[in-house]
């Protein structure tokens, strides 16, 4: 699903690009005042009753060390996943997104942030998406797929009791989403929407549901 350079037009990947950069600025505004914590800084006090060394510090939390770790680990094992290439409905390619599980797993901006810097090492390093429609990759995968996944996983849970069906709808339906959003993208550039391309990540969808639930028992998921 990843999106190459020179498919979309420029000034449409740059607006996508900048929406891309706005999403990303905001999740780790929203990240840090959970990872960072204030430490107060002991005084020394002369006999006199002047103080040395007074204030505050900044740290991370016990919450936030456990979140960056587990930032990683997802975001590696989203990583290895993605590059797995599997063919599908007449010939059409699918992959793993891993969207919907990061932001079910992190949160939505801890997850927007981990599958955009999944995004970037591809595109800069491996050539697996362009490095200018790299704005729309994000939005698709990492927006829609990452904080949409985990929306409607939660929008879901509020109506249905078990955990598994609300985590395989949201899964499914955000991969369906993105590959819509990928679809409408397309079509900006005069290509004919191709329906087969929705049919096959509708198998990857469920597919990819039934996987983090798997990953979800192993990073021993509790909401």
């Amino acid at each position: 699903m990843h999106l190459p350079d020179g498919f979309i037009d420029t000034k449409i990947a740059a607006s996508f690009l900048g929406a891309a950069l706005t999403f990303g600025a905001f999740s780790i505004a929203k990240i840090k005042k959970n990872i960072l914590v204030k430490n107060k800084k002991f005084a020394l006090v002369t006999p006199e009753g002047i103080n040395f060394g007074s204030g505050e510090t900044m740290g991370i939390s016990k919450y936030g060390r456990k979140l960056l770790i587990n930032m990683v680990l997802v975001g590696s094992y989203i990583f290895v996943m993605q590059m797995v290439d599997f063919e599908l409905v007449g010939g059409q390619i699918g992959h793993f997104l891993g969207g919907a599980l990061a932001g079910i797993l992190l949160g939505p901006f801890a997850g927007m942030i981990v599958i955009s810097i999944v995004l970037a090492i591809q595109a800069f390093f491996m050539a697996d998406g362009g490095m200018i429609a790299l704005g729309l990759n994000i939005v698709n995968m990492a927006v829609i797929g990452a904080a949409g996944g985990y929306y409607i996983f939660t929008f879901i849970r509020k109506s249905v009791r078990h955990r598994t069906i609300a985590v395989l709808l949201a899964v499914f339906l955000s991969v369906v989403l993105a590959a819509f959003a990928y679809e409408l993208e397309s079509m900006m550039t005069g290509a004919i929407f191709n329906p087969a391309f929705i049919q096959t990540h509708m198998i990857v969808g469920l597919a990819e549901g039934f996987i983090t639930l798997l990953m979800l028992r192993a990073f021993n998921f509790k909401e």
